[in-house]
């Protein structure tokens, strides 16, 4: 997806014309107590960086009918809340509603501040948009692995994606989580794996991972986690290949479609033809 080339202009508006719906924002609602040290600065310093705002076109999803839509300074838009002013400086750039998505994805996802939720959500942002993994992986340019953590975290019920967002669970134990099938048993897993970081002694992967078998030469049938972990690794290996394709494939990433297709060129590079093999059961 090409981002627009229009330079931005700077103008004066009224925070009244301009929607900044939380849901939007990758980083989720901005507590007017989060943003006290902000305000301070502005106060002091005045705003350093102007926000970011796109006209709202005809057709766009515009709920609460407002003139901008805000893309990018949600903290700094509340910061002005809280001191009560009506008018912020802006930069309006032309872009779609999808560009401007992207571009408050990409502002936020490299900040260190943000936990692995909001990181997650971010990463939702571009699924919702309709881009696959591998296109994510290039747009934020992060690995494969970090990726694939966030999706592993937005499939987990809410009550353990809380824990994660306060830090009680983190990433190597959000893989071990998603490799369970059994939601009370997820639960259950998360509970000992908070009540052992609050004691000060974090459980060791063995003691809270299921099923850990020794393992490099035992055949078994492979949960998701397992697949996603080999996927990485051959990604990391030897870049994409058909024998990542078909590790996506079986993790269920890629449609069949997508799969032929990926046979079909690995095959016509070779100068070799193709042929779809007949649907399951026939």
């Amino acid at each position: 997806m090409e981002t627009s080339t229009v330079v931005p202009k700077s103008e004066v508006l009224d925070l009244v014309e301009i929607d900044d719906n939380e849901e939007f924002n990758c980083r989720g609602v901005i507590n007017p107590t989060s943003v006290v040290d902000l305000v301070k600065d502005v106060q002091n310093r005045g705003l350093l960086q102007p926000v970011v705002v796109r006209p709202f076109k005809a057709g766009d999803n515009n709920p609460r009918n407002k003139k901008y839509q805000l893309v990018a300074g949600f903290r700094r838009f509340m910061a002005h809340r809280v001191m009560a002013r009506t008018k912020i400086e802006a930069r309006i750039t032309e872009c779609t509603q999808a560009e401007a998505a992207f571009a408050n994805v990409s502002e936020n996802v490299h900040r260190s501040d943000l936990n692995v939720m909001q990181e997650a959500q971010a990463v939702k942002k571009f699924l919702d948009l309709g881009y696959n993994e591998l296109e994510i992986v290039d747009k934020l340019t992060m690995s494969r692995g970090w990726v694939q953590i966030r999706k592993m975290a937005l499939s987990l019920p809410v009550e353990i994606q809380n824990e994660i967002a306060a830090g009680m669970i983190r990433q190597n134990e959000i893989r071990a989580l998603f490799s369970i099938t059994d939601k009370n048993e997820q639960l259950a897993t998360a509970k000992k794996i908070k009540e052992a970081r609050e004691k000060g002694r974090p459980l060791k992967e063995k003691e809270f991972k299921p099923n850990q078998k020794p393992a490099n030469k035992v055949k078994e049938h492979r949960n998701r986690a397992q697949i996603f972990w080999m996927l990485e690794h051959v990604m990391d290996s030897i870049g994409r290949s058909t024998a990542s394709r078909a590790l996506a494939w079986a993790a269920g990433e890629i449609s069949n479609e997508e799969f032929f297709g990926d046979l079909r060129h690995a095959c016509e590079t070779k100068g070799e033809s193709y042929q779809e093999p007949p649907a399951y059961g026939t």
